[in-house]
């Protein structure tokens, strides 16, 4: 199954998100593949599309279902000329299916976000200053702490180490 998202936000207002969303999901179809003469079968693909257009603030959620699939397969099959008896043939039928049905659910949160300066912007490595010559020969350092100036010596400041940002399974 592959699935492809694309979004198209445009802020309308200060916190008014336009924002235009298709959704297309593909998987592949052997019931309506064909043979070709060599007896190589070529599946075909089943596409399921949708498209809409919200407004809605900053952090507002929607949900977009009705991605539905219902696959039903009816496999029927007798013992020639004998199923085909009135009574008895019963016996010699039998008859199975299978049905599934599957339906996707996109959930989309827009935030804004607004924008930082360069300086209070910072790397990990930007907390550490590297010694002069006399400070690694003479003390036997090999780097020193931050200097304090400035946004960012306080981003520099900040600790990093623990997790940050959202991961959903």
């Amino acid at each position: 199954m592959l699935c492809v998202l694309n979004f198209t936000p445009v802020v309308v207002d200060q916190d008014i998100i336009n924002l235009t969303i298709n959704a297309a999901v593909s998987q592949i179809d052997t019931t309506n593949g064909f043979t070709q003469a060599d007896g190589t079968v070529i599946p075909a693909f089943r596409q399921r599309l949708t498209t809409t257009t919200v407004e809605m603030r900053d952090g507002q959620s929607f949900a977009i279902a009705g991605l539905l699939q219902d696959d039903f397969r009816n496999n029927a099959s007798q013992v020639p000329w004998i199923g085909d008896l009135p009574v008895l043939g019963a016996l010699f039928r039998s008859a199975d299916y299978q049905r599934s049905q599957t339906e996707l659910v996109i959930i989309v949160t827009p935030h804004l976000v607004t924008p930082v300066s360069g300086e209070a912007l910072a790397l990990p490595t930007d907390r550490v200053r590297l010694p002069t010559e006399r400070d690694l020969f003479l003390r036997g350092e090999v780097a020193k702490s931050p200097n304090g100036g400035g946004a960012a010596g306080e981003v520099a400041r900040q600790d990093f180490s623990t997790s940050y940002g959202y991961v959903m399974e």
